[in-house]
Order: C-alpha cells, then structure tokens, then sequence
C-alpha cells in the first residue's frame, strides 16, 4: 500500500456519526428520541429502538457513500436532518422506506442534495452522556 494512501485517509474527516458507530447503539437512540419528543417530530414509540437503529445506520452509510462517489463531505448536523427525514418516512409507510431513500440517494449523487437536507440538525444538546 502506498504511504500517501495512508495519510490520506488518516485525514478524512470523523463526524458523529463516525464516531457514533464506536459507541453503545442506546446513545444514538436517546439523543434522537429525546430530539423527538422535545419536537413533537418522528422517532415516536411507533419505531422500535432497534429500527431507530436501523435507520440511523442505513440511511446514515447510504448518504456517506453517496457523498464519496461525489467527492463531497456531509457535515453531521445535514446528516442528521437527512435521517430525521427517514423517520417521518418510516413512520408514514415502512414498505416504500428502501425505495425513497434509493431515489433520495440517486438523486443526491446525480445532481446535489435537495434544499431540505441542506438545514442542520444539532443533536449535540442530547449527547450530553458522551
């Protein structure tokens, strides 16, 4: 391997959500639940804690490899605003979650992230346990 891809990639960025994938899972949930229900937004009871999960980390990785094929980095606050979408999805239809979030990720590579995602979403008041 050549010593410059190492430093490379030594100096990619870590976000949260890097770092949130090293840490116990329930953080991820507390900070998103309590964000939730502060908001009166989605997670609500109707996601299990393990979907939130779920969610989280599929959305979360489909959105971060997308921003690699467009040599562009995703800030955690946009991350999060983008997840906090997909929870609404899921919460109004489980069966068409896979399908919006392929169009949702096709279309960011093709042409950019929608003005939606471009809003930030800080958890930081939630991670206060880390």
């Amino acid at each position: 391997m050549n010593i410059l891809n190492i430093f490379k990639k030594s100096l990619q960025p870590k976000t949260i959500f890097d770092y949130s994938q090293s840490i116990p899972k329930e953080y991820v949930v507390v900070a998103f639940r309590s964000f939730a229900s502060k908001n009166n937004v989605a997670p609500t009871l109707n996601i299990t804690d393990q979907e939130v999960i779920d969610i989280y980390q599929r959305v979360g990785l489909a959105f971060i490899e997308a921003s690699k094929k467009r040599n562009k980095f995703l800030p955690d606050r946009q991350l999060n605003m983008i997840i906090k979408y997909f929870f609404e999805i899921y919460e109004q239809d489980k069966n068409t979650f896979e399908d919006k979030l392929k169009i949702e990720v096709d279309s960011y590579i093709k042409v950019g992230l929608k003005s939606e995602y471009q809003k930030e979403l800080d958890l930081s008041e939630f991670y206060h346990f880390l």
